[in-house]
């Protein structure tokens, strides 16, 4: 079978849609009122329900697609869904179908190879390899963007753990200081006064660097709460402009501003 998992914004709805030539299977997991779960994640919620419902009914049946001749395969990167580019892992490659002069050609750029030492203990970067003495090795790790990290997670996976970065860095900040991933900075939101407020509040997501253990929240200057690195808060919106902050427990600090619309 193939199938496609979603989780709407707000994590408000899981769906999944599983077909085969002879069946087609949509489950959708949801509160009727409209409320928010962080259990309603496409993957964990509705997927499980879809296979298990599309194995009992193709238990007699078998066979798939005739591939179109539209359609040809080639290697790509299963982390990236991107062509493999030279530092991407054998194991990490797979082959997949693809529309000929439509698809990507983009090359990989998720797995990259970085500058650690030989003692396992920092990490560098081109600002600071040279500032330190200790013997150094290369190796290959997952991109520690946001966007990345959140797709990894997304699927049960875990970040790469890379050293603490050199502390004589000069650079260093730019490396741990957290990213806010959600709310996006200069983003937009309308509410709606007939809506639930409960319906229409904001995932607030942040990336962090290995060595954070807490984020504090604050919105226009107050204290909102204070969760882990990986969890997804939610914020009730009101009317005007909302600078939102999220503070490590080191004192590195990352700010998002957003406008709100009431209708």
């Amino acid at each position: 079978m193939a199938f496609k998992t979603g989780t709407s914004f707000g994590f408000k709805d899981a769906v999944t849609a599983a077909i085969t030539p002879a069946y087609t299977v949509a489950v959708w997991f949801g509160n009727v009122s409209g409320k928010y779960s962080p259990a309603l994640a496409g993957r964990e919620a509705a997927a499980p329900a879809a296979i298990e419902i599309m194995n009992e009914l193709t238990r007699f049946h078998s066979g798939w697609f005739t591939l179109p001749d539209s359609v040809s395969r080639r290697e790509i990167c299963e982390t990236s869904g991107k062509l493999p580019g030279e530092h991407c892992p054998a194991q990490a490659i797979i082959r997949d179908c693809y529309l000929p002069g439509i698809s990507s050609a983009e090359i990989c750029d998720v797995h990259k190879q970085i500058l650690i030492s030989t003692d396992d203990k920092n990490s560098f970067c081109p600002s600071c390899a040279h500032l330190s003495s200790k013997p150094k090795k290369k190796i290959i790790v997952v991109s520690q963007d946001v966007n990345t990290a959140w797709f990894l997670r997304s699927q049960g996976r875990k970040r790469d753990e890379i050293p603490p970065h050199f502390p004589g860095c000069p650079k260093k900040d730019l490396y741990l200081k957290p990213v806010i991933a959600e709310p996006e900075n200069g983003s937009a939101f309308v509410i709606f006064k007939l809506l639930p407020a409960e319906g229409q509040k904001i995932p607030l997501r942040v990336f962090a660097a290995l060595d954070v253990d807490s984020i504090t929240w604050y919105v226009n200057g107050k204290l909102l709460f204070q969760k882990k690195p990986l969890d997804v808060s939610f914020l009730e919106p009101a009317p005007g402009k909302m600078e939102i902050t999220a503070i490590d427990n080191n004192g590195r600090s990352a700010v998002s501003t957003i406008t709100v619309e009431e209708k």
